[in-house]
């Protein structure tokens, strides 16, 4: 997850892909030399690997908030997540108040 200001950091480099991609979720491959980053299929950068250290774990934590959290928000994704059918067990109901 990128955070509030831009970037990420992968196999210990540190990378910045802009305030645009802020609190997002992208799409990662890295391979033997590259790191490449895409957003919903689009090309964000492509940039040289600095370690050959092996990525032995992955984690995507969920990045602080900056403001409070509106309970309108909250609300919102509830009734979205109804009209689009779903049982709103409290696995949704919880996940409806997460997603910012």
């Amino acid at each position: 997850m990128v955070s509030s200001r831009g970037h990420f950091q992968i196999v210990g480099q540190r990378i910045q892909v802009g305030r645009i991609h802020a609190r997002k979720i992208l799409e990662v491959t890295v391979d033997d030399t590259h790191i490449t980053i895409h957003d919903n299929g689009e090309l964000i950068r492509i940039v040289p690997r600095t370690t050959t250290q092996e990525i032995t774990r992955i984690a995507v934590r969920r990045a602080p908030c900056s403001r409070p959290r509106s309970g309108v928000f909250s609300e919102l994704c509830t009734n979205l997540l109804r009209a689009a059918g779903h049982d709103l067990g409290t696995g949704l109901a919880r996940l409806a108040r997460l997603i910012y």
